[in-house]
């Protein structure tokens, strides 16, 4: 990257994204074990990666003269793409070996299947042999003929069998299953079977790791105060007898890979959708691999027989790394290791002392609006809203939209209790979000058996939308109340997002929901909307204007400023439109989580933004934007971010802030954030991720976004 490159490339972003994740695990001053976890989000968010954007770019390659949407060549992209992943695949192997240092500093050891002690031993084989082995079922190499059959979520072995006794040999055809089925024999008294001195001196298998059934990790008893955790890797290897001896193999080599397909597949357009999703889901399984990640101890003869027989293609990337792979799983990693100093102090989300005990939700958000800003709130008033709208005799219908849902969701099993109660109830389920198709198709049943009105197909757009909306009939008069977020309703990511949710009654925004509710339902003509920002209707074009106010602003001399914080900013028009306000003298400020393709070192910025990430605890996931306005200062939140496809090819809606104390709460809020200099980074060209600093006080934004909560809301 240049500070004179116009657009920053998208591609480059996400990943440089990934690697503040990776400065997490790095940072001594976050607590050991949840530096451990941040090593398994920044292994789950590189397998997205390449799922998505890189199978993306390889579909590209194949199409004469492409040049993707931002100017770049597909083919120029993979190579930087592949060259930035390899440098961060070195450096987390790095620190993953630093982390295991420092773990054993605080006594705890990881230790394989070389390193365990007879009484140690006898744990791990009792615990392979009650919880592991029935969930082993080996395949064969040279009878793989369907090389499709391997699961992209998964981390597989693959073992090379042989025998010391050269007469041996083993009836492998049912080994497959028999090394499950049968009774498990001591390993001291399995016999080989004698057969011809005809057979191969060797096999080659493949073993994936159950990681669905059992823990990827073993915690072994302590010893004198040190604490041992095992892989589920080396737990199998130690187990290998069990599995192949039987069969005459006594002698093993076993090396870690895994394999990434690409999620971004095409299907026939025509038809009922809900069938095309489902064919989609089977076509995901069965996709070209992107990536194929092994140990780089696998000798070279071995890895070529497996490339060869996997089909492994010229444009996979082959990319060598550790022992141990899916490191996703290290999101799970036991916490209750060592002293309690080695990870966060539980959280407590708050409650609003505005809101007595026993109060009903609906007449407290008939007084006046409320907005909760999650993890530091509870999520239970989204909760309550729902569930007394549930038994409410005045409410007679109640619609909302969804995209995520948490798997045994409390929101949706409160709208199966309203239909229960012969209420109205409209769902649109999104079952176009991407992985979560099949537990949303889930929803769609569920619901439809409850007798909910359910839509989830809106030919062209995804409808990404956090909308609530309850009607109800009071003293003969209709009345509507709207919950509008930035994230999804959902319970379990409500404890570590950064989300906001406002609760109104106020009739400019309801009856603008109502509207939307109609356009998904009833596929109507885009109506015209005064109050609400909605994409692809009136986002772009509104968000536009209110530039060119502070743009006016700024030319007159007076005071204009915009603030952006959201997840992604890549759409060309809205970036070239920030240059030319920045050009004028606009005030900018940016904090963008993820992808950012605007570049603040560009010359015709004049120095104008300022452009920031935070990295912390929680993720960093509410759209807020707010404007100068002439002194007359607007703020909005909703789930839209500034990216190309999500403003023309989605449903997403942003609110306006109407009531005077909510507004300068979530200014405050902001302004708490932009003050971070420990866990906030530039993400400018010149000085790409590094901290933000200062002669100040540290200020941990999130901590203080906590205090002054609590200060204000705590009873």
């Amino acid at each position: 990257m240049s500070k004179t490159s116009r657009y920053i490339d998208r591609e480059i972003s996400w990943l440089q994204f990934n690697e503040r994740v990776l400065q997490e695990a790095k940072d001594p001053s976050v607590p050991l074990i949840e530096r451990v976890r941040f090593m398994g989000i920044f292994s789950n968010n590189q397998d997205e990666f390449f799922r998505t954007r890189v199978g993306s770019l390889i579909h590209h390659t194949e199409l004469e003269n492409y040049l993707s949407e931002f100017g770049y060549s597909p083919q120029k992209t993979l190579k930087k793409v592949g060259l930035k992943a390899i440098e961060l695949r070195r450096e987390f192997d790095a620190v993953f070996k630093e982390l295991r240092e420092e773990l054993q500093q605080n006594n705890i050891f990881f230790i394989n299947e070389k390193q365990v002690n007879e009484e140690q031993k006898t744990f791990v084989v009792s615990h392979f042999r009650n919880k592991v082995r029935s969930h082993l079922f080996p395949l064969l190499l040279d009878k793989v003929t369907n090389h499709t059959a391997l699961n992209e979520q998964s981390i597989y072995l693959f073992v090379k069998l042989s025998s010391s006794n050269r007469s041996t040999k083993c009836d492998l055809n049912e080994l497959s299953e028999a090394s499950s089925l049968r009774a498990k024999p001591e390993i001291t008294d399995a016999k080989p079977s004698k057969v011809k001195r005809s057979q191969k001196a060797c096999q080659y298998a493949i073993l994936e790791l159950p990681t669905d059934k059992v823990s990827r990790f073993l915690v072994l008893p302590p010893s004198q105060e040190k604490e041992y955790v095992m892989m589920l890797d080396d737990v199998i290897r130690l187990g290998f007898a069990d599995v192949f001896l039987p069969f005459g193999y006594d002698i093993y080599e076993a090396y870690t890979f895994k394999i990434t397909r690409n999620a971004e597949v095409e299907t026939d357009t025509s038809g009922d959708t809900i069938d095309l999703i489902k064919e989609m889901i089977q076509l995901r399984q069965k996709s070209d691999v992107v990536r194929f990640l092994h140990d780089r101890e696998m000798p070279p003869t071995m890895l070529q027989h497996l490339l060869k027989t996997l089909k492994i293609g010229k444009k996979t990337d082959i990319d060598a790394g550790s022992r141990y792979h899916n490191n996703k799983d290290f999101m799970k990693f036991p916490p209750k290791l060592g002293h309690g100093q080695l990870v966060y102090k539980p959280y407590q989300p708050l409650g609003l002392k505005t809101i007595p005990i026993y109060t009903n939700t609906l007449k407290l958000i008939k007084q006046k609006d409320y907005i909760l800003h999650f993890p530091y709130q509870s999520f239970q008033m989204a909760i309550d809203f729902l569930r007394e709208a549930s038994i409410d005799p005045n409410v007679q219908s109640i619609k909302m939209t969804i995209y995520r849902v948490a798997e045994d969701s409390s929101i949706l099993n409160a709208l199966i209790n309203a239909a229960r109660n012969g209420k109205r109830v409209s769902v649109y389920v999104e079952v176009k979000a991407q992985f979560d198709e099949e537990n949303n198709l889930y929803w769609v049943e569920r619901l439809q058996n409850e007798g909910i009105k359910v839509m989830s197909v809106l030919p062209d757009y995804k409808v990404h939308a956090k909308m609530i909306l309850i009607t109800t009939k009071e003293n003969g008069q209709k009345r509507r109340y709207a919950a509008i977020g930035t994230g999804n309703p959902n319970e379990e990511t409500a404890l570590v997002y950064t989300d906001k949710l406002l609760f109104t009654a106020n009739p400019k925004v309801t009856d603008e929901v109502d509207m939307v509710f109609d356009v998904i339902e009833n596929r109507l003509s885009f109506p015209k909307f005064e109050t609400l920002l909605v994409a692809p209707i009136n986002l772009r074009e509104k968000m536009m204007a209110m530039i060119d106010t502070e743009i006016a602003q700024a030319k007159l001399g007076k005071p204009a400023w915009i603030l952006i914080k959201s997840n992604s900013l890549a759409d060309k028009k809205t970036i070239d439109k920030l240059y030319e306000a920045a050009n004028c003298g606009v005030k900018i400020r940016l904090l963008i989580r993820g992808i950012c393709m605007l570049n603040p070192d560009l010359s015709e910025c004049k120095g104008n933004i300022i452009a920031r990430s935070v990295v912390d605890r929680f993720l960093e996931h509410a759209r807020v934007y707010g404007f100068c306005n002439g002194g007359n200062s607007q703020y909005f939140i909703g789930s839209a971010d500034f990216v190309k496809n999500k403003m023309d090819k989605r449903i997403e809606v942003i609110v306006p802030i109407l009531d005077t104390d909510v507004k300068q709460e979530l200014q405050d809020v902001l302004e708490i954030q932009f003050k971070d200099n420990t866990h906030a980074r530039w993400i400018n060209p010149e000085k790409i991720n590094t901290y933000v600093q200062s002669s100040e006080e540290k200020w941990r934004s999130q901590e203080e976004i906590a205090k002054y909560l609590y200060k204000k809301h705590s009873k």
